[in-house]
Order: C-alpha cells, then sequence, then structure tokens
C-alpha cells in the first residue's frame, strides 16, 4: 500500500508541469481553448436571436391573418343571418 502511494505521487509529480515556458505554454492553451468556446456560444446565440426575430415577424403576420379572417367570417354570418341556411347534405340521410 505505502509503495503504491509512493509510485502514484512520483507519478503526479513526474506530471506536473514546471518551468515558466511549459506553465505559460500550458495556459495559454487553455485560454485559446476557452476563447474558441466563447466564439462558438456567440454564434449561436446570434443565430438564435435572429431566429427569435424571424419568428416573431412570422407570429405578428399570422396574428394579422387571423384579423382578417375573422372579420370575413363575421362580415359572412351577418350577410347570412336572416336568410334562411339549409346543410347540403340534409336530404340525403
Amino acid at each position: 500500500m505505502r509503495e503504491d502511494l509512493k509510485t502514484w505521487i512520483a507519478e503526479r509529480q513526474a506530471k506536473l508541469q514546471r518551468g515558466v515556458k511549459s506553465i505559460r505554454r500550458a495556459v495559454t492553451e487553455r485560454v485559446d481553448a476557452a476563447k474558441e468556446d466563447v466564439k462558438m456560444l456567440m454564434q449561436r446565440y446570434a443565430e438564435a436571436e435572429l431566429d427569435y426575430a424571424a419568428r416573431d415577424r412570422e407570429i405578428a403576420d399570422l396574428k394579422e391573418k387571423v384579423k382578417v379572417l375573422e372579420a370575413e367570417n363575421t362580415r359572412l354570418k351577418n350577410a347570412t343571418a336572416g336568410s334562411n341556411v339549409v346543410a347540403i347534405d340534409k336530404g340525403r340521410r
């Protein structure tokens, strides 16, 4: 058990980076990776904003279309309100 622990500690110490250049290189690699992640997130956010704006315009257009159709429906109801309207398939049953 003790030897295993010493071996484990020795392996970990061997993997530790020592020296200014190696530490700077490791930090630079991490920063570059983080910058790439941020760029990717910014791109996805911009795409989501464009999708949101397109959906918002589509919703507004559909609401306007609903208003027009409701007005036409009301007009047709008013036009047929006083007349006798008979279902077409009434006599077929």
